[in-house]
């Protein structure tokens, strides 16, 4: 019995050494594992800093390029209100030209008439001097009998 105790006790020994020795393995295995994913989490750390940079960078290239472009476009939108706001005095110039044009036609109508006027009466001037001259007026006597003979 006391040769299976210490036989019993050997194999326990073994077993314990045996599991120290995988526990061992094991805490070191654990232990390199732990060290390659610090090692990877570093990695991951420096390249999303630097990605990280890189997109900060991009936006403040994005954000300036914005800038400019919403200011060309503020100058772009005044631009159009200038033009509108001309083409509105355009359109009243246009109007005012119309009217004008309409108001000359009329005067141009007005003017034939009066050369038409101008020209009568430069006809009716010698008939005017002639009747204007003095006149003598003799009354003559008619028979009207006697004619018929």
């Amino acid at each position: 019995m006391i040769s299976q105790v210490a036989e019993v006790r050997e194999l326990a020994s073994r077993d314990r050494q045996e599991f120290m020795t995988f526990f061992a393995q094991q805490q070191q295995a654990n232990q390199e594992v732990i060290e390659r994913i610090k090692a990877t989490i570093e990695e991951i750390k420096v390249r999303n800093i630097s990605l990280s940079d890189d997109v900060y960078t991009q936006a403040k290239s994005i954000s300036q390029q914005l800038e400019k472009a919403a200011l060309a476009l503020e100058s772009r939108v005044e631009s159009l209100e200038i033009s509108a706001s001309k083409l509105a005095d355009i359109k009243h110039l246009q109007r005012s030209l119309d009217d004008s044009l309409r108001s000359l036609e009329k005067a141009a109508h007005l003017e034939e008439v009066l050369v038409g006027v101008r020209e009568n009466l430069a006809q009716l001037n010698p008939l005017l001097k002639q009747l204007n001259k003095p006149r003598k007026i003799t009354f003559v006597e008619h028979d009207s009998h006697n004619s018929s003979e």
